[in-house]
């Protein structure tokens, strides 16, 4: 059993967790991340709305330094006060959380609007040289040291996974639907991305695989 950690620029860290109980066929990739407690998500699409009235209200541009910017007006919307959340009025867009939700909030929205949401852990770390899906059920990753391990994020619904197959194809600035279904791309990252979209052409439901380049 290995406890690990990636580094992280917006956060202190990721744990990560690999084991192997003896009637496991690959052993196991458990990403620990800082994220909401169910009972918090709906801050999620509350700052959706703030981010809107934030964009029509200061005319902001997104399409350069993305990440900044987006980590910026994040940090205008949202401020830590340590009481429960709340919104001040119809005619502001702050919102006032403790520390700790404030820094799971702020990785899972950067997470969502500018990283590789679900998979963003495997992607950070340097030991992952592959992630794979198959369809509905876990998504896979080759580890350097461990190799083949079966991993705890899981698609539940084709719902689930063809929105996110779809958005990994816009990362790559690539379109993939039912008609053009089978995309070959270059991540922001650099990795190569392979997808296979729907149940037309792949029986068991979109798949991808994601190979890091070194």
């Amino acid at each position: 059993m290995e406890v690990f950690s990636l580094d992280s620029p917006r956060i202190e860290k990721i744990f990560v967790h690999v084991y192997k109980e003896r009637e496991d066929t690959h052993g196991v990739y458990h990403p620990i991340e800082p994220l909401l407690p169910p009972e918090k998500r709906y801050l999620l699409e509350l700052i959706e709305e703030k981010l809107a009235y934030l964009l029509e209200e200061e005319d902001l541009d997104l399409s350069q330094n993305q990440a900044e910017a987006l980590e910026k007006m994040f940090d205008k919307i949202v401020k830590v006060n340590g009481s429960n959340p709340s919104v001040n009025s119809k005619k502001n867009y702050f919102i006032f959380v403790d520390r700790i939700t404030y820094e799971s909030l702020k990785y899972e929205f950067l997470r969502e609007k500018n990283g590789f949401s679900v998979i963003e852990a495997f992607i950070r770390d340097p030991y992952i040289e592959d992630v794979s899906c198959d369809g509905i059920g876990p998504i896979f990753v080759e580890h350097k040291v461990f190799k083949s391990l079966e991993s705890t994020v899981v698609f539940k619904t084709v719902k689930e996974l063809n929105e996110f197959t779809a958005k990994l194809c816009s990362l790559a600035g690539r379109d993939v639907n039912p008609r053009r279904p089978i995309i070959d791309a270059t991540l922001p990252d650099g990795s190569r991305l392979n997808v296979v979209y729907g149940e037309d052409v792949s029986r068991k439901g979109s798949n991808f695989n994601d190979k890091k380049i070194f």
